[in-house]
């Protein structure tokens, strides 16, 4: 656990064995005016010891363990069949942990992530491609896929997958590909590109980035190519822990035979 010059309640903010509630963090770093300012200056500090990219909270998990559970009998098949819902990147397992707790027993949630070098929950050390061949899951979560990395083709090509939640900073954030990921045809990234080979003088490249740019205006977003919309969970996005200069938010990506 992350220890720095934080009292006991702040640490407990960041144990990968607590869930506190909202209000606890609160607390924990101030009133409601100053508390999202404070938990910024240790949040940082905080994932990179114990790669936490959410702070999660109680209102929150519990929240999305209901959401999860009304999607899973609305997704699948027959009411015995076992469900999974696989998470992605999973890091050291804190969401996964809890998640299990609050879920029913014939809801399996298996977490794995490719470059975890040291857990804390059970995470198995595969890579995305391998976890979805193996367990086809029902249901996918990645919480803060690493920038501009893509994930979702290979989510949306298993055909087991009826629906995948992504949590974290979105279309030009600093989670997945802006538009492979989010349909975004705008990419803040592609744009400072075209300012600077514009001040370089390079015309090659010029060319090359507004091409890009109209490839991308005349085509489908990659999800909605797949047969798949796009859901923002803003219930869910309300239970969030608030972090100054932190943009995290929660999309559910829903195959159009599964959307109802």
């Amino acid at each position: 656990m992350y220890s720095g010059s934080l009292t006991a309640e702040q640490e407990r903010v960041f144990d990968l064995d607590a869930l506190p509630t909202m209000a606890e963090i609160v607390d924990a770093f101030g009133d409601k005016e100053t508390a999202t300012e404070n938990l910024d200056k240790t949040f940082f500090l905080a994932r990179q010891n114990e790669d936490q990219w959410e702070v999660l909270n109680e209102e929150l998990v519990v929240a999305l363990a209901g959401y999860l559970t009304t999607r899973l009998s609305v997704v699948s098949g027959a009411i015995e069949d076992k469900k999974t819902i696989l998470d992605l990147g999973a890091g050291k397992g804190k969401l996964s942990h809890f998640l299990r707790v609050f879920l029913s027993d014939d809801i399996e949630v298996i977490a794995v992530d490719s470059g975890t070098p040291e857990t804390h929950h059970p995470v198995e050390a595969i890579d995305h491609k391998e976890a979805l061949e193996r367990y086809q899951p029902d249901i996918v979560i990645a919480s803060w896929m690493p920038y501009l990395e893509d994930w979702t083709q290979d989510i949306r090509d298993t055909d087991s997958v009826k629906e995948y939640i992504l949590i974290g900073e979105a279309r030009s954030g600093c989670c997945g590909d802006p538009w492979l990921t989010w349909g975004n045809a705008d990419p803040l990234e592609l744009r400072v590109d075209l300012r600077n080979a514009k001040e370089e003088g390079r015309q090659d490249k010029v060319e090359k980035i507004e091409k890009e740019f109209e490839a991308m205006k005349n085509s489908p977003a990659p999800y909605k190519k797949d047969g798949f919309v796009v859901v923002e969970l803003r219930d869910l996005e309300e239970l969030q822990t608030p972090i100054f200069g932190v943009f995290s938010t929660i999309y559910s990506f829903r195959r159009t035979s599964a959307a109802e």
